[in-house]
């Protein structure tokens, strides 16, 4: 019997039933790291397993990198979202559940054949492809101003071949023409300097996470500059803060957009703003 197996395995098990909120999810995600076949079917069943040295190696660092609170999705290189795998890394941030509302709410606009959007702080392109994936005759710009956030936006773009998004490193929509996009969409940075929730996020790109005024400063330069590329009566789509709403409201009727809707998060808190030009 292989006891050097059994004690990594029980050592794993514990560790992450302490740790993980969905015990099944994680270990289905080390299953899909370790390469090695056996370990895939077998690691957390079979106890007699002969364990080669360069897995249990892999395995011993992927805990190591999971007790130090890393995001697994850094530590596998994959996240899902909104049914798709992408590779992500540190200089992108960690799509959320929550952002796939952007997704329904674009899909969810009474609009005519939509020629043109723009993901605006694309990241790993997640936003971007996923509506390639559904307007597929559209031409949809993933627009970041960090090479290395468009680096692997490129990497997701060629996986799922998505021919009709182009990268484009750009601040904001400044290389946009004028009245030329029917929908912009956007996940900005939106969190305040202070925000205690920020202790939890120390893995993920500061760039992606913290706007200035209060987390709003991304979010008036979009309203500015979406106003002026948006054609007549197209739409912004923009996820915001938990204590944002009232502000972006302001923000967007100030600026000369129409609310059309708020749209709630799965904690039935206002994460979505949807307006018209």
């Amino acid at each position: 019997m292989n006891l050097e197996h059994i004690e990594l395995v029980e050592e794993l098990e514990e560790h992450l039933r302490r740790y993980a909120s969905d015990f099944p999810t994680i270990l289905k995600d080390i299953q899909d790291y370790c390469s090695y076949e056996s370990i895939k079917l077998n690691f957390f069943i079979d106890r007699k397993i002969k364990l080669p040295k360069s897995e249990k190696k892999k395995i011993q660092n992927f805990l190591t990198s999971y007790l130090q609170g890393i995001p697994y999705e850094y530590i596998t290189n994959h996240a899902e979202f909104y049914g798709h795998r992408f590779f992500v890394d540190p200089s992108v941030l960690v799509p959320r559940p929550e952002t796939e509302l952007i997704i329904d709410a674009i899909r969810d606009l009474s609009c005519p054949r939509l020629k043109a959007i723009a993901d605006i702080g694309t990241g790993s392109g997640c936003i971007a492809i996923s509506l390639a994936h559904i307007f597929q005759q559209t031409k949809i710009f993933a627009v970041d101003n960090s090479l290395q956030a468009l680096s692997i936006a490129k990497i997701n773009i060629d996986n799922h071949k998505a021919e009709n998004v182009f990268p484009v490193q750009a601040n904001f929509l400044e290389c946009i023409q004028n009245e030329s996009l029917d929908v912009i969409v956007s996940n900005p940075p939106y969190i305040s300097k202070d925000d205690p929730h920020l202790e939890r996020l120390t893995h993920e790109p500061i760039s992606a996470l913290v706007s200035d005024e209060n987390g709003l400063a991304h979010i008036k330069a979009i309203f500015k500059n979406s106003f002026q590329v948006l054609k007549k009566d197209g739409f912004l789509v923009l996820e915001h803060g938990y204590n944002q709403a009232n502000a972006v409201n302001k923000i967007s009727d100030e600026t000369g957009f129409k609310l059309i809707k708020n749209v709630k998060d799965y904690q039935d808190i206002d994460r979505i703003h949807i307006c018209k030009k």
